[in-house]
């Protein structure tokens, strides 16, 4: 049974607390020598006295205290002062670490820029894949024209509107022949192209009558592309972007993690001073050429154009003849017959119909005529007959 409480058990011996503080010791020191004395002296002891002095014995150790508190606060206060001028980081220290912080987060931040794009350019390519769909449709057999998108009022317009991708030079395309674009032929074998799907809207652009494909040369230029023998398996001939039911970006694969996405244009605007050149086929940071408007390609797959103006080419006007519809070369209206006009494609000057607002296409189709003729050749045609009514007419680009 538990001993009631404020009582000892009969068992336990009582214990008294003792203060054993130096203070307490004291006093009860100071206790004991004034009763002892008071005994030896015969003279009455003074308990009230004697607390008295035990009190201020006891106050004064108390402050004693206290002012030792006090100076080792003090010593402690001037050490730690003592360490932290001698710990205090330097103007450039402190500079340090907040760049290695700043530049730690800017690290962090880019990595997490990199990772969204590319999750995007994933997505992109996944979308990309799940909506290209192989060309089924009408002149299939001819390939396309890698023909540069248009609208009315573009920054190249002035330059001329029907512009396509092709090989330069005489002989056409060639092994390590690079790509440049001019004025679009639909008769000209070499404008023509095809793409080979691979997969995950990832493709090879060849050339229709060659098996010859587009490839990015490392060696060279980083945004150099040559004719190759086509091979599926080399990375610098894939490309993505394609697709047949309107405009798109070329991008060529092997740039896919470069810091900017790199799209297939040209230097500058679109330039052609003869039938054989043009402006090269490079990549560069799709930003540039869309400040220029040259970003957009389309796939046209127009067909080609019965040749009727080279069969009635006779060279009428240098025969001292006048020419009759169709006929060429002219060079003004008094060199057609009746009330034919001459219609001028301006040729190799073809800038200067630029500057005149008349015909800046050297392949510009003849009203009433059908073909091509020839580069820049000027044909007497009928006035009667609407410039629309051409049997040759470039169809209406997909927006």
């Amino acid at each position: 049974q538990e001993p009631h409480p404020g009582r000892f058990h009969r068992h336990e011996k009582m214990r008294i607390p003792i203060n054993l503080s130096p203070a307490g010791i004291t006093a009860a020191y100071l206790l004991l020598v004034s009763l002892l004395a008071a005994v030896a002296t015969g003279a009455e002891f003074d308990f009230a006295d004697t607390a008295e002095n035990t009190s201020n014995v006891r106050q004064f150790q108390q402050q004693q205290q206290s002012l030792r508190g006090r100076s080792n606060a003090i010593d402690g206060v001037s050490r730690n002062l003592e360490t932290f001028q001698t710990d205090i980081p330097s103007y450039q220290e402190i500079l340090n670490i907040f760049n290695r912080n700043a530049n730690g987060r800017k690290k962090k931040n880019k990595r997490k820029r990199e990772n969204k794009r590319k999750r995007k350019n994933n997505n992109d390519d996944n979308n990309k894949a799940k909506k290209f769909e192989d060309y089924t449709g009408e002149n299939e057999d001819l390939g396309f024209l890698w023909h540069m998108w248009y609208f009315k009022g573009i920054k190249y317009e002035q330059r001329g509107t029907d512009w396509c991708v092709m090989c330069p030079g005489k002989d056409g395309c060639e092994k390590d022949s690079p790509v440049v674009t001019n004025h679009c032929n639909p008769n000209n074998p070499d404008m023509r192209w095809e793409y080979i799907h691979i997969k995950n809207g990832i493709g090879q652009m060849k050339t229709k009558h060659y098996n010859l494909c587009l490839e990015m040369r490392d060696e060279e230029k980083p945004n150099v592309f040559r004719l190759r023998k086509c091979d599926v398996d080399e990375e610098g001939q894939l490309f993505q972007g394609l697709r047949y039911d309107g405009k798109f970006k070329l991008h060529p694969y092997k740039r896919r993690f470069a810091k900017l996405k790199q799209c297939m244009s040209m230097l500058h605007h679109p330039l052609a001073k003869g039938e054989h050149d043009g402006e090269e086929i490079i990549d560069q940071p799709c930003h540039k050429p869309e400040r220029t408007q040259t970003v957009f390609w389309t796939a046209d797959f127009r067909p080609e154009v019965e040749e009727e103006i080279g069969k009635k080419n006779y060279k009428c006007f240098a025969k001292g003849n006048q020419c009759k519809e169709c006929q060429g070369e002219c060079h003004d209206d008094d060199d057609c017959e009746e009330d034919l006009k001459c219609f001028r494609r301006n040729g190799d000057g073809w800038r200067v119909g630029v500057e005149e607002g008349t015909h800046p296409n050297p392949w510009a189709e003849i009203p009433g005529c059908s073909g091509m003729g020839k580069y820049g050749r000027d044909y007497c045609y009928d006035p009667n007959k609407a410039y629309g009514d051409a049997v040759y007419s470039r169809p209406k680009i997909p927006s």
